[in-house]
């Protein structure tokens, strides 16, 4: 079986810097949310979370999240998941792609599947991204992702079964999405769930991620075996846990392996090949044009926030933050706009 590197390209194999992109972009974010007033101070304590801060999580970490994944990879996490995984991994909810995207790069035999692809008709209620207009839009996939329901992962024994942030198990959610966890993990006949999110335990109210349902049944399905700390973004407490079920583990790694290994890169390759077909230089000026949208957005709204702030005789910007978002308005804006803002 020749080299992923050699087949896919060595300028998308990076193993110390694929994760990158996405992680930039939240630490980039991170950075900026801290240098808002009184946010460090609402993380900490009993004090409310400023306006600006929860505006600033509206307009700019969820459409992030949506256009890229709900959980931010790190190197170690998808060194985690391939070296836990040797008989490869079957994926549900898959949304983007991202996290299959980063794995197949890495050498991992992957299937993803979702019930709504985001190269599909449907929309994703996961993944729908506002494309600088009021109308949204599925986010572009980063690599194949297959419509299929939860109960494909029976077809998928010799793997391991990857759920990255699952639907919360909520009654305003449609019982077909929100049942998606526990129906996955009650199909799956291998021995190895990789479980990307917040389990059960860890929160009085439950998690963001599945509900009660997964939970007990994962617990009764086996028993974890490591956790790896992620990047979290704001109220997140998410993680990367493997959990195993009894001792047939060794069993994976047979002579099923290979051939799963393979179909898996053959499923990459086909994908990197049909690229230009599908159009990949156009899905990236679409995620730069969405994340170039987020943060005209955010500059416009923070500054009117602030604006009306002052004008109630609040302070006016109190630091380098909300001063360059004021004049990142103001050196796009007409002269009008800029006499509106003198005041600040």
């Amino acid at each position: 079986m020749s080299d992923p590197r050699q087949r896919f390209g060595e300028e998308l194999w990076d193993a110390n810097n694929f994760e990158l992109a996405y992680n930039t972009i939240w630490q980039e974010r991170m950075k900026e949310l801290e240098q808002i007033p009184g946010y460090l101070e609402s993380t900490t304590g009993n004090a409310p979370v400023p306006p600006l801060a929860a505006m600033y999580t509206a307009i700019m970490v969820a459409p992030a999240r949506r256009l890229f994944s709900w959980a931010v990879p790190s190197t170690e996490a998808i060194h985690c998941i391939h070296e836990a995984a040797p008989g490869g991994v079957v994926e549900i909810g898959a949304g983007t792609g991202y996290w299959a995207h980063l794995l197949r790069l890495h050498g991992t035999a992957i299937a993803a599947y979702d019930i709504h692809p985001t190269d599909g008709s449907e929309r994703n209620g996961h993944h729908a991204v506002e494309m600088g207009s009021d109308e949204f839009e599925n986010a572009p996939p980063f690599t194949e992702v297959e419509q299929g329901v939860p109960e494909v992962a029976a077809e998928h024994p010799q793997s391991a079964l990857l759920l990255c942030w699952p639907p919360r198990e909520e009654p305003e959610v449609p019982s077909y999405v929100a049942s998606m966890a526990a129906r996955a993990l009650q199909s799956y006949r291998g021995d190895t769930v990789l479980y990307i999110g917040e389990y059960l335990a860890d929160r009085e109210n439950g998690g963001m991620t599945a509900g009660p349902v997964f939970h007990d049944r994962l617990k009764k399905w086996g028993e974890m075996e490591r956790s790896v700390e992620l990047p979290q973004w704001p109220n997140a407490r998410d993680s990367l846990m493997v959990w195993r079920r009894g001792m047939a583990h060794s069993a994976l790694v047979g002579r099923n392996r290979v051939a799963e290994l393979e179909v898996g890169q053959q499923r990459q390759l086909r994908y990197l090949q049909s690229l230009p077909h599908r159009g990949s230089g156009e899905a990236e000026k679409i995620r730069q044009s969405a994340l170039a949208s987020q943060r005209m957005a955010w500059e416009n709204a923070a500054t009117a926030q602030m604006l009306t702030r002052a004008n109630n005789g609040g302070a006016k910007p109190r630091n380098g933050l909300e001063r360059n978002l004021v004049e990142a308005v103001r050196a796009r804006a007409p002269w009008w706009q800029r006499l509106l803002l003198r005041g600040l």
